[in-house]
């Protein structure tokens, strides 16, 4: 399996831990990604998944952890909202 092939079903298991509210399998599968635009973009995904679900401080936590400082900032900006 290629790394993109890894980060992609990574990714989806991100989204859908985020959407279940479960923030810690969503940190743990980040932590694995190898890109990291591929982490940003899942971790900003998760995010707004996360606060669907109602755990707007694991959202932010997620965001945080972001790589990109342009891509964090917005996404902390569009979590205070």
């Amino acid at each position: 399996t290629s790394f993109t092939e890894q980060d992609k079903a990574l990714a989806a298991i991100v989204r859908d831990a985020a959407k279940a509210g479960e923030a810690a399998i969503a940190r743990q599968a980040l932590a694995k990604m190898t890109s990291f635009t591929a982490q940003d973009q899942a971790a900003l995904e998760a995010a707004r998944e996360l606060v669907k679900a109602g755990r707007r401080t694991d959202a932010i936590d997620i965001a945080r952890s972001m790589t990109s400082f342009t891509l964090r900032d917005a996404a902390l900006k569009e979590l205070a909202q």
